[in-house]
C-alpha cells in the first residue's frame, strides 16, 4: 500500500493568537484553499469566532 501524504495547517483567532485547530488534507487532493474555508465557517458554527478573525497556515509537515 502506498503511503500517504498530508499537509497540516493550522487556525489561529487573529484577535487573540490563539490556536483553534490543526487540520490535514491528504496532498493527493488539489482543493485545499476550498477545504480550508469550509472548515472556517463549521469552526464559525461551532464556537461564534467571526470568520474575518480565524486565518489558516501552514503548520510543520505531517505525514
Amino acid at each position: 500500500m502506498e503511503k500517504q501524504h498530508f499537509t497540516r495547517y493550522r487556525f489561529i483567532d487573529t484577535r487573540t493568537g490563539d490556536l483553534i485547530r490543526y487540520m490535514s488534507i491528504n496532498d493527493r487532493l488539489d482543493d485545499h484553499t476550498d477545504r480550508l474555508k469550509k472548515m472556517q465557517s463549521q469552526i464559525f458554527n461551532e464556537i461564534k469566532i467571526p470568520v474575518a478573525a480565524i486565518v489558516y497556515e501552514l503548520a510543520e509537515p505531517a505525514s
